[in-house]
């Protein structure tokens, strides 16, 4: 079984699995950094527009050091992150539109987080916030919200569907966090077959894993954190978000161990309730 890292960065079939020691979840900004390079692994470059969802997260340190995590936008005020990227943090700056890193179409400052009031940061369980943002956002081809789940949905595991995961994290386990939006193609596994790695305690209900969809190397690292796992959803003819980037496995990123998110689908009725966001029925 495999350890998990968390992944912020400091600027229909389960496989048969044999036994294996249960590894440690870690974020994606803790992974073990090898000689080579780092941020979204074995993936390519996005396109302007491609994911007008996709928010630059940077939370306040001090006046000159930030994290760097990702985020989703789900309405005109506000977006959806991981509680573990805003986590002892007050102020954050979020960059829009853009899919370079250091120059967003336009940046907001926020300093209101709602953190899930059960968010572990021992078992990672519950690892999903909401930034508020000060002002509305104007839609454009370039700014615009991803769909959630609807409630339909809300009990489907999603098992063996591809879906892509985009950010700014780290390319490899040695490099620093990429100035490009990055994405990569994953598969939905289930979740007796990433317990088997990280044990029943990191997994559960409310969580989803994947590994890559052309080979297990495609991943998500540092600086990928409280970023969006989108599909596409056929019904409406556009992607939702069904996970929030969690973490990894303490081998690294590279390791080719499966990536853990908050499944988005378990969490409808904590959106709704606290942005007033209609959820699909």
């Amino acid at each position: 079984m495999s350890k998990v890292i968390l992944f912020t960065l400091l600027v229909g079939f389960a496989a048969a699995i044999p036994s294996r020691p249960v590894l440690k979840p870690i974020f994606p900004e803790n992974a073990p950094r090898s000689t080579k390079t780092s941020r979204i692994i074995d993936g390519w470059p996005a396109s302007a527009g491609q994911f007008p969802h996709q928010v630059r997260l940077l939370s306040r340190i001090s006046s000159s050091k930030t994290s760097l995590c990702g985020a989703s936008i789900i309405s005109e005020t506000f977006v959806l992150t991981a509680a573990h990227c805003v986590r002892g943090f007050d102020t954050f700056d979020l960059g829009f539109g853009s899919i370079n890193v250091n120059a967003p179409i336009f940046s907001i400052t926020s300093q209101k987080k709602i953190e899930h009031s059960g968010y572990n940061p021992t078992n990672l369980n519950n690892d999903i916030a909401l930034v508020e943002l000060p002002a509305a956002l104007q839609w454009s081809k370039l700014v615009s919200p991803v769909q959630l789940p609807s409630y339909t949905q809300a009990s489907q595991s999603f098992l063996n569907r591809q879906a892509t995961v985009s950010g700014f994290g780290l390319t490899s386990d040695s490099s620093g966090a990429s100035d490009r939006l990055m994405y990569v193609n994953v598969r939905v596994i289930g979740n007796s077959e990433c317990s088997a790695y990280y044990g029943t305690e990191i997994v559960k209900g409310f969580t989803l894993c994947s590994r890559g969809w052309d080979h297990n190397r495609q991943q998500t690292c540092q600086g990928d954190s409280g970023g969006p796992l989108v599909t596409f959803d056929e019904t409406i003819g556009d992607n939702i978000i069904i996970g929030v980037v969690s973490f990894v496995s303490s081998n690294g990123c590279e390791a080719g161990d499966p990536a853990g998110y908050v499944r988005v689908s378990s969490y409808l009725d904590w959106i709704h309730k606290n942005t007033g966001i209609q959820i699909r029925p």
